[in-house]
């Protein structure tokens, strides 16, 4: 990785903290879906292929928790 994309993304980072800080003033917490999906079934592997009809990769279900788990303290 380039030091240049690095920061890019160092920075797009320190942005959605920011967000999260100013929404952190005025409610004491935030409740999220932890996944994009009900529960399926042990034979679908990683997970499904799609979801609401649009395909996905190995990671789509989990759309939801990344950019919150990212957020710095908890990283």
């Amino acid at each position: 990785m380039k030091a240049t994309d690095y920061c890019k993304i160092e920075y797009r980072r320190k942005e959605l903290w920011d967000q999260l800080r100013r929404v952190f003033e005025k409610y004491d917490f935030l409740l999220t879906p932890t996944n994009a999906v009900p529960p399926f079934k042990i034979d679908v592997g990683l997970g499904p292929n799609e979801i609401a009809g649009k395909p996905v990769g190995p990671t789509g279900w989990t759309a939801f928790t990344f950019p919150l788990s990212e957020t710095y303290p908890s990283r």
